[in-house]
């Protein structure tokens, strides 16, 4: 679709955009719908619902479709860790 944003040094001519939202609270909502509704997380809802105590780590381990970045895990992880550390 070419609604939403161009990417950055891609030529008018590429078929899709980048979503744009009105706030924070709706790009998390519409990343929740993702996880919860599309068929290439299936691992990670059966990580989650497999998963007694909700471990985040664990079930960040099963969103290695959602970035075309291979180190998006890794990320997600380091910030789970770093939030856990200042919980404390």
């Amino acid at each position: 679709s070419k609604e939403g944003m161009l990417p950055y040094k891609q030529p008018d001519s590429i078929e899709w955009r980048v979503r744009v939202f009105k706030s924070k609270c709706e790009s998390v909502k519409y990343y929740i719908e993702i996880l919860n509704t599309k068929q290439v997380y299936t691992e990670f809802r059966k990580a989650r619902d497999m998963s007694f105590n909700r471990d985040p780590i664990r079930m960040a381990k099963a969103l290695d479709s959602f970035s075309t970045n291979k180190e998006y895990e890794k990320h997600v992880i380091e910030v789970i860790k770093k939030l856990r550390n200042e919980s404390k």
